[in-house]
């Protein structure tokens, strides 16, 4: 959550703005956004300081999951990078 909110700020400036810097095109940063997307609302409904089991607990966090599970799969298929 740190390196996907409070170290890229993506939640603010959106994925896309990180293209090439961290992404390597459109789609890994829309599949990251994905990702920030469901784990932003996931803490917009418990807020930061909720127990960890609240957040594991929340109807949402299924989301959270699938869409960082495509997101880990795309960018580590060993597509070339350039």
């Amino acid at each position: 959550m740190h390196w996907l909110i409070d170290d890229t700020f993506i939640d603010q400036h959106g994925a896309r703005a990180l293209i090439p810097h961290l992404f390597v095109d459109q789609r890994e940063a829309d599949l990251v956004q994905m990702v920030v997307d469901a784990l932003l609302r996931v803490l917009d409904d418990l807020g930061p300081t909720a127990p960890d089991n609240a957040y594991l607990d929340h109807p949402e966090w299924i989301n959270v999951l699938n869409s960082a599970g495509v997101a880990y799969l795309a960018l580590s298929s060993g597509k070339p990078r350039s």
